[in-house]
């Protein structure tokens, strides 16, 4: 028996109602085997995500930090959008699609460890990813070649390893919009089916919107497949442009409180990026299973899937039969647009700088995986169906299974050797901001350093960092000079010449906020380490059975700094280290100011765009009590005198700087930090950043839209039982 388009609602309901034991038995078989390869693929999935360990993959701490933030937030009641453990301040949610962190946070108050909220939030997303392409192929094709499709959806290779290895997690979100996005392109093409229209048009735009929320640029490339498809497609074609064309608004509506702000201020947050020149993926890595392939190169994609969405496209088009076409037309579109994202685009430059081209392919499994039900209809419809949809199975389980049962997390012993031990010992009040050098070398953008260890710490030791989670495409400007800074400090940290801090590295800690210190001791010969005075070190850690061996320490470095005196210099060009750019005049800056620990002052404060000016009195200041939330900065200090204050919080022109809980004003330092003029005596300053008039007076309408596209798709199916229920009571 053959599910076509339209009858699949019709022949599950003959399973309850038939009583003739031959056509129960031809229903449930197709039920099994539509069911069947679906819950195998699902348990697989299981299999490889639900293990103990930790994710591996660099690019998972971005994901795990702004998940916890986001629980942290919500557990206090305050906004997940921003965050101060970070950078001095940082917009953590408000230029990155929020929606995955958002979910993943929200999960984190249920499950509460991180890691495994993560992995909980995969395999959901993944079995809801399954179901949702089972029913749009329903549509298209039989029960049993809609199960074995969704199954190919969830278990080719590159999905998997994508998703864990390199922890594209962004994308478990996308492969459970694109098949709901080309529901509602059916349902916009179906004028006979009671609020089609209606529906369509709604799932359309909530699809559409949560895409923008997930990831912009997936929602471009999803934006364009469902257009060519919906131009492609041929009965219901005008329906199908004018409703996706309308669903652009509820679309917007849904996103907006993301986008429009977004679009306003970005560039102003942007972080300046180098190109990365991010090659191309390996077609001969994504079609041979044995040639292995990480990273931009690739990963093995499944020959047999590829061939067999080849084979059944060819077959479709040869045909010529316009019906299966059209019903096809979605896969074309995306495989296509696939194909021309990932090689042709990349090489013309429309691929946005920084990210990889092979993201493109996420189109393709979509694409791949609807072809191959087009191909299993076909095969399944010769003479032994059972022992051709049985063989099918084999050859999938066979092509994948190998390659995401290959799959594995780190203990985290691996991943955290001696820190989780450390970070134990670190005290959480006030709230440290603690620089982990990794290596003591002057390297401006080691990675571990600048973005693998703040996540860590902040993940399994609870305290921020003067980084900020990987990657810095939004870091505040403030950064151009933390970056060097901290590279500067690193490698006197590490200078076995040398038996002291240099007061240029004890400068550089104190502006940039440093608390404590996570360093390798520096060498001083065979099997001799040494600790430099300037930092009260801890060496419980030097050890031999220590690799490595660290020692850590407070710099009893303040939140805030005095001064008498605002001192112009002039702009300075940028410099680069390989893929970072920084300030080029981060030494001289340095080297024009002194440090006085003992009165919390500072010789002079570096701004740009003022006049000199001086205050009298001596500018010192005493930190009594400060703290670092994520909502709010607050430090309670004694004044000698009038004195200008520099906080070491990143400048942003929307902060809420107040003294003494009054507005006050504020203005940027040349090295973009805060600072403001402090009265003498006993004062509160603290620091809060508003949502925004955009964001606060969008968001309820994002809210509202999203509740409105669930009703619009809801109310019809409503209406329809409740009618049924009165015939039947009739």
């Amino acid at each position: 028996m053959t599910l076509r388009y339209g009858r699949s609602n019709l022949a599950v309901r003959r399973v309850g109602r038939s009583s003739s034991g031959g056509g129960v038995t031809r229903t449930r078989a197709e039920l099994a085997w539509g069911i069947g390869p679906l819950a195998g693929a699902v348990a697989a999935c299981a299999v490889v995500l639900l293990r103990p360990g930790l994710i591996g993959a660099v690019d998972v701490w971005p994901h795990l930090v702004r998940q916890q933030a986001v629980a942290e937030t919500l557990r206090s009641g305050s906004s997940p959008f921003w965050t101060f453990l970070f950078y001095g301040g940082f917009p953590l949610l408000r230029f990155y699609g929020p929606l995955f962190a958002l979910c993943s946070g929200a999960l984190q108050l249920v499950v509460g460890d991180p890691v495994w909220t993560l992995k909980v939030l995969l395999f959901v997303l993944q079995a809801l990813s399954g179901w949702a392409m089972l029913a749009l192929l329903r549509r298209r094709v039989s029960l049993p070649a809609a199960g074995l499709g969704a199954a190919v959806y969830l278990l080719m290779p590159w999905r998997l390893v994508s998703l864990v290895t390199e922890a594209n997690l962004p994308q478990a979100l996308v492969y459970l919009f694109l098949p709901l996005l080309f529901l509602g392109l059916d349902w916009l093409g179906r004028a006979d089916a009671p609020g089609g229209l209606r529906r369509g048009l709604a799932l359309c735009g909530l699809s559409l919107g949560l895409l923008v929320l997930t990831h912009p640029f997936y929602a471009l490339l999803a934006g364009a497949a469902a257009g060519a498809a919906a131009f492609l497609a041929g009965p219901g074609r005008k329906r199908r442009v004018f409703g996706l064309a309308g669903a652009i608004v509820p679309a917007l509506l849904v996103a907006g409180f993301f986008v429009v702000p977004f679009l306003l201020e970005y560039r102003a947050h942007l972080y300046p990026v180098l190109p990365l020149g991010v090659p191309m993926p390996d077609l001969g890595v994504l079609l041979w299973p044995l040639s292995g392939g990480e990273g931009y190169r690739g990963f093995y994609f499944g020959l047999s899937v590829v061939l067999g969405a080849l084979a059944s496209g060819f077959l479709l088009v040869a045909r010529g039969r316009r019906g299966e076409t059209s019903l096809a037309a979605p896969f074309f579109a995306t495989l296509g647009l696939a194909v021309l994202a990932t090689w042709p685009a990349g090489w013309l430059g429309l691929v946005p700088t920084g990210m990889p081209p092979g993201r493109a392919l996420v189109l393709a499994v979509f694409g791949c995986a609807g072809l191959a039900a087009f191909g299993v209809e076909r095969l399944a419809a010769r003479p032994g169906r059972a022992l051709v949809l049985a063989g099918l199975a084999l050859v999938l389980g066979a092509d994948s299974l190998p390659f995401i049962g290959g799959i594995r997390y780190l203990a985290p012993e691996r991943g955290l050797p001696v820190r989780l031990e450390l970070y134990g010992l670190i005290p959480d009040r006030p709230s440290p901001r603690v620089l982990d050098v990794h290596e003591a070398v002057a390297t401006v953008d080691d990675y571990p350093r600048l973005a693998v260890y703040p996540a860590l710490g902040y993940l399994f030791g609870g305290f921020g960092s003067p980084f900020g989670p990987p990657f810095h495409q939004f870091a505040p400007r403030s950064m151009m000079y933390v970056y060097p800074w901290a590279g500067f400090a690193a490698a006197d940290l590490g200078d076995p010449a040398r038996h002291e801090l240099s007061d240029a590295t004890l400068k550089a800690l104190a502006l940039a906020g440093v608390s404590h210190v996570i360093t390798p001791a520096a060498r001083a010969g065979q099997g001799l380490v040494m600790t430099k005075p300037g930092i009260g070190w801890d060496d419980r850690f030097l050890r031999a059975d220590r690799r490595p061996a660290l020692v850590f320490g407070p710099t009893g470095a303040p939140l805030a700094l005095g001064s008498r005196v605002l001192r112009p210099v002039a702009g300075a060009g940028a410099a680069r280290a390989r893929t970072m750019e920084y300030a080029g005049d981060w030494q001289e800056l340095l080297a024009g100011l002194e440090l006085d620990p003992e009165s919390g002052t500072i010789s002079t404060i570096p701004v740009r765009g003022a006049a000199y000016d001086s205050l009298p009195g001596t500018g010192a200041v005493s930190v009594r009590e400060q703290q670092v939330r994520h909502d709010r900065v607050s430090v309670r200090l004694e004044a000698e005198s009038d004195c200008w204050l520099r906080l070491a919080v990143s400048w942003y022109p929307y902060l809420d700087v107040r003294l003494d809980g009054e507005p006050v004003a504020f203005a940027r330092t040349a090295d973009g930090f805060v600072y403001l003029r402090c009265p003498a005596g006993s004062r509160e300053v603290s620091v809060t950043a508003p949502l925004g008039r955009a964001r606060r007076a969008l968001l309820p309408v994002s809210v509202l839209a999203l509740m409105g596209c669930v009703v619009m798709m809801l109310a019809p199916v409503r209406r329809r039982r409740r009618k049924r229920g009165a015939a039947d009571g009739r």
